[in-house]
Order: structure tokens, then sequence, then C-alpha cells
């Protein structure tokens, strides 16, 4: 397990990842929850005029992103009095590698007295199960070293639907301790790799794109990811995910996948 102070360290204007944040296809590349991460912990910083939250984040992975110096540029949209859009581009050696778009909506407290029941969640993730890192994982990466993983359903390798329980075992940023939003754009990413459908040794299923909907704000330390994935003949599919806290359902995530017969 790679040991690491933060995900992401900064300085000189770009943000340089630890091994911890590699992904499962290329030992050269990023997993996408881990820029997800980074963007969505620098897009908290970034100033709205009274109290707020986050309800959208989409991100769209131009190529992989690769283990080296990232830049980030972040933009307001447009600040409006009750809702807040903002974009973010991720650029890699002088080439965009990805772009990021967020709402962020003005929030009345007292408003709306609904709340989840108390059994609408998974069962905890004490009741989970620590399982395998994902097939091609032994040198590491964010899927073992970055988050803890705990299954109450399904495993890496194992085809068909799967709840997993995550969080984060280190920062994400310089040593600021990730808040529950951080962590849903990085739970959005794990849908096709928690509840795959395909042989990992016969085919890759990477994604696109990832998109994060919250109906409210996350709580604690830990979110589950209720996953199931769905392919279409043509080699084109959609991982879609229920999070929950553990209060009950927060939102719902979803990624474009793409599917690949591995060669030889």
């Amino acid at each position: 397990m790679a040991v690491a102070s933060s995900l992401f360290s900064s300085g000189g204007g770009v943000f340089v990842p630890s091994p911890a944040a590699r992904g499962p296809w290329d030992p050269g590349a990023l997993h996408g929850g881990a820029p997800a991460a980074l963007v969505a912990h620098l897009l908290e910083s970034m100033p709205f005029d009274g109290p707020g939250r986050f309800t959208r984040l989409s991100v769209e992975l131009l190529r992989p992103v690769p283990l080296d110096h990232l830049e980030v540029e972040l933009r307001v949209v447009r600040a409006g009095r009750q809702v807040q859009w903002l974009e973010a581009g991720i650029d890699a050696a002088g080439r965009p590698v990805g772009r990021v778009q967020a709402t962020r909506v003005r929030t009345l407290p007292g408003t709306n007295d609904a709340a989840p029941g108390p059994d609408a969640a998974p069962p905890p993730p004490e009741a989970g199960e620590v399982r395998a890192g994902p097939p091609g994982s032994d040198e590491g990466g964010f899927a073992t070293d970055a988050l803890e993983l705990r299954f109450v359903r399904g495993e890496f390798g194992v085809a068909g639907p799967a709840t997993t329980w995550f969080r984060f075992r280190f920062p994400v940023l310089d040593g600021a301790a990730a808040s529950p939003f951080v962590l849903a754009a990085a739970v959005s990413d794990f849908g096709n790799g928690i509840a795959n459908a395909l042989d990992w040794n016969a085919y890759t299923f990477l994604n696109a794109d990832l998109d994060l909907h919250l109906e409210r704000a996350p709580e604690g330390e830990w979110l589950a990811s209720e996953a199931i994935t769905c392919l279409a003949e043509d080699g084109t599919g959609v991982a879609h995910a229920r999070l929950h806290d553990r209060r009950g359902p927060v939102g719902r995530a979803s990624q474009s996948l793409l599917v690949v017969p591995r060669s030889g």
C-alpha cells in the first residue's frame, strides 16, 4: 500500500499526484475519481454569496489523465444570486485532459422537513467486507491506497451489481481533509469498476465521463455506491449508481462507457 500525506500536492501553480491516484487501466494514468476529487476540492474554495451547496458535478475525461504535473484553471461562468455555475479545465503538458462543470445552489434551511427514512441506506460499512482490489492493482492505486472500500454486495472482478462503502484514507490536497462532497466526486467514478459486467482480463470498460447529482448534502466520512452496469451490443454502455450516506440516499452518479476487447 502506497503511503502518502495527501493524494495531491501543490506548488508553483501545478498539482502533483501521488502514486495512490493511479487507475486500473494504465499504470501511467490516474483513476478518474482522483482528478474529480481534486477539482471538487478546489471548487469548494470558490466564493459564493450566501449559504449554498453543490448539486451537480460533471467531468469529461478528454484523454487519459497522466500521473504527472497537472494545471487546473477555475472559472465562474455566471454568479447568480440564487445559482452559481462554475467551470474548470485540467491540463497536462500543455494539453487539455479534462473539463468540469458544476452547479452550486443557494440553500434555505427549514424550507423542507422531508428526510430520508432510517432504513433507506444499505447495511452500514461495519457490516461490509474488505475485498481484494481490482485485477492488476498489485502495485497499488486509487482503489486500494487512497480509499478504504467495504463491500456489502459483490466484489471486484465478479460480474453483477455491487454495493460498496468508501472513505478516504488520507487528505486530498496539501493535508486538507476531504469533504463529503469531494468524497462523492471520487465515488462517482467507481460504478463501472465495482459493478463490472465483463471479464477484466478480456475487456477494458473505461468511462469517458462522470456525472453526479446530489439531492441533499452528504454527511460523514463514509459514502456507499449501489451500482449496476448496463451494456449495449455495440460496445457502449452506462454505469448507474445510487449514492448513500448513513442517513439514506443522497444522489445519483452515472458514467458513459466504452468497451474494448483486450488484444492478445
